[in-house]
Formats: C-alpha cells, structure tokens, sequence
C-alpha cells in the first residue's frame, strides 16, 4: 500500500516539475509593449485604447525596451496607452526560480485601487520574468510595463485627404520603402471562408499599428463591397468603402467597415492607403476595436488558395506557431499525466476497499458484526385466535331483592363487652 502511495507522490511532483517548466519555456509576447509604458499617455482620438478585457489568461513575457518591470506605484489615468491603468500593488521577484502570487490594482479616476485581484509571477533563469495574466474586469484598461515609452505617440499621416507627391513631407519614412507584409495573404481572401475546427480565426484586434503591404500584387486589393460573415478568414470581415489610389504616389483616406452578421458596416474607421512607384498599394492600419474581425484583401479565387512562390509567414509567426505547437504537446503531456494519476487512484480505491471488505469478514465467509438472520426450526409467530365464549346477559330490576335476617351471631356481645351494661332507648 506504501509503495502506491509513494508512486502517486512520485507522479505529483513530476506534473509539478512539468508545470514550473511550462511557465518558463511556454508563454505569449504581450502586444502592444511600447504603448504600455508608465510614460505613454493615451493619444485620445488617434489611437484606440488598449483594453484587456479581451486579453486571453495565460503567461506572458514582456520584451520592450521600456522594460518588463510592471510599475509598483499607480501610474495615473490614461497612462500606459490605456484609460485604466492595472499596476502591481507589491514587489517583484528577485531571485531565480522564485514565483510569488502579487496584487494587481485597476486605477480609476478617483481611486489608485478601485478593483485588484491576484497573478502569479515568476522569475525564470535568463533573468527575465513571466506573468500570468488574466482577463481584466474593466473594459478600456490594460497591464502597465515597463517606465519610460520607447515611442511617446504613434505617428499618424497628414490631415489632407488626398496627397500627390511621391516624396514624403516633414521628414517622415516614405511608407513605399518601409512597411510590414500582412501575415496570412491566402486566408485574407474575400472569397475563402473561415474553416471552423481546422483554422484559427483571424483576429487583428492584436494588430500593430503601421504601414502594411500585401506582397501577391494580384492580391493586394482590398474588397469594395462586403464580403459576408466568415470570409477572409475570420468572422467579421473588414472591407473598403470606398476606392482604392490609381495614379502612383497618390496617397488617400477612405473608410473601412467592419461587417457583422446584421450589419454590413456596424463600425467604420479611416485609413490611408497610397499607390506606390512599383505599382502596389501600401495601407496605414490601425488595431481593430473587435476580437475576430480581420482586414480583407484580394477578390480573386486564387487568392485564396496557397502558391507554390508565396512566401513564408514571417519569423515571428513562424516563431509563434512553434511556441503554439510546443504549447499543445506541454498540455497533451500534462492531461496524460493527470489521466494516469486518476487510473492509479482508481486502482487503489478499489484495492483499499476490497481489503477493508476482507477485515470484516472471518475464513468462513461469516461476517464478525451484525445481525444474523436465522432459518430452520424457528417457532412460528403468536396468534391469538379469537375468543368464542358467550356472554350471557344479565337481568337488571328497578326493586331491590327482598332483605333476609342475618343469623343470630354465637358470640354475645356481653363477651365483647362484660363491663358494659346496655340501655334499652
């Protein structure tokens, strides 16, 4: 019996060890790390809040050059790129392997601690730290990192509608020489619906704000028309209302929708997109406001479909699907181990209750406590049978029966008494 309990203990402490390497090997870089410093104050009207409400719980890392440090002193409303600042109410851990559960606090603007709950945080060799967060409670509040914002603001393009020039004006990078590609081009497509229980859906409410192109020119052009729930990859498609640029270095502003289910354009928002020398279109994104909506691009079906020459996804992605696979076979192992420990303690419970049947019982089968119930020559039950005996009814007279002289006593009443004498009345 001790070498089960020993071998569960032993199990134990493996899924343990599993789950301490797990946090320091398997986590998500947190988005948006230069706009969660202390020193970054939200830009109202430019840039949309960040709101961890749609933040999925897990363990992340912060790689920013602002610093991983989460603040331990209330940053004050709409720092770190957000209305409601979420601060460490506490200290950090210092030493390597140490993980310590910290207060968070939800700032307001009328109270440095309006709502707090608790996350694990742990330092891991490297000496960097994980956190597992969780979803905040508060829409339009996020984690704070890191002290000083490697980008105070984020740059936004000219205020005129239209722009005919090729060279760009006030100093800024022409956005023709320096933009992003848009991860996952074939699933963008208007024509490819999201395949449910196969594919991820596409979601750019964790989009980084910037320059953006599509590098299949016969699939750069963003739809004009509405694509319908589920295509492009995602559930709410995000579609141009409005034309694209047609002569080259021609910059303009259009409207984006967003498409739900009753609604072909529920919210909308404003982009610039510019025609540039080598006949492709770059886009000033913003972060979608919506988890699970995706821009859409290309209106072709070949679009849809993975060539041969397309390229591979960046290596951030790349690195991010790795870390998603290792994430997957981490939790296989996990539930297999917590499988076998339930079947071990299946199995015991049952040996443990077979041998405490057995302590009840003697060699004959015959229980040593207990009523025992008793056969053969029992004498039967009583049964009192009822009574035939007649009750002859008496006559009852309203007249007494006559009165009959009692006989004369034998002993006189002068030898009762002999000193009294009687006298006649």
């Amino acid at each position: 019996m001790f070498k089960e309990i020993y071998f569960v203990i032993l199990i134990i402490h493996i899924f343990l060890s599993v789950a301490e390497f797990y946090a320091c090997s398997n986590y998500t870089l947190m988005k948006y790390v230069d706009r969660r410093a202390v020193a970054n104050v939200l830009d109202h009207g430019n840039v949309h809040a960040i709101s961890d409400d749609f933040l999925d719980s897990g363990w992340y890392r912060i790689q920013s050059e602002a610093g991983e440090d989460m603040p331990t002193e209330p940053p004050g409303s709409f720092h770190c790129g957000t209305w409601y600042p979420i601060w460490l109410n506490g200290s950090l851990p210092t030493n390597i392997g140490e993980e310590i559960v910290g207060r968070v606090c939800l700032q307001s603007f009328d109270d440095n601690c309006s709502e707090s709950w608790t996350i694990d945080i742990k330092y891991c060799p490297g000496n960097y730290l994980v956190y597992n967060l969780v979803t905040s409670i508060s829409s339009s509040s996020g984690y704070c990192f890191g002290t000083e914002a490697s980008r105070a603001t984020v740059e936004t393009s000219s205020t005129s509608v239209v722009i005919n020039t090729n060279n760009p004006t006030n100093g800024t990078v022409d956005p023709c020489n320096d933009f992003n590609l848009v991860q996952y081009p074939n699933r963008r497509a208007a024509t490819r619906i999201l395949n449910f229980g196969e594919e991820t859906a596409i979601s750019d409410d964790f989009f980084d704000n910037g320059w953006y192109r599509v590098e299949k020119s016969t699939c750069e052009k963003m739809p004009t028309s509405a694509p319908g729930p589920f295509h492009c990859g995602t559930w709410y498609p995000i579609w141009l209302n409005g034309q694209l640029p047609t002569a080259k270095g021609e910059q303009i502003r259009q409207t984006m929708c967003m498409q739900s289910f009753t609604h072909k354009c529920l919210y909308s928002w404003d982009v610039d997109i510019k025609l540039c020398d080598g006949d492709y279109f770059v886009y000033n994104l913003t972060t979608s406001t919506t988890p699970l909506s995706g821009y859409c691009f290309g209106t072709l079906e070949m679009c849809a479909e993975k060539g041969e020459d397309e390229s591979e996804p960046p290596k951030e992605n790349s690195e991010n699907e790795k870390k998603e696979q290792t994430t997957g076979h981490a939790i296989i192992a996990l539930i297999v181990v917590l499988s076998a420990v339930i079947v071990i303690l299946s199995i015991l419970l049952v040996v443990y209750c077979r041998r405490s049947k057995r302590s009840e019982t003697n060699g004959t089968g015959i229980p040593f406590s207990g009523k025992t119930i008793k056969t053969g020559n029992s004498p039967p039950l009583y049964k009192r049978d009822p009574s035939y005996a007649n009750f002859l009814s008496r006559t009852c007279y309203d007249n007494p029966p006559q009165y009959l002289s009692r006989e004369p006593s034998v002993a006189s009443i002068g030898s009762v008494v002999p000193d009294r004498k009687l006298t006649p009345v």
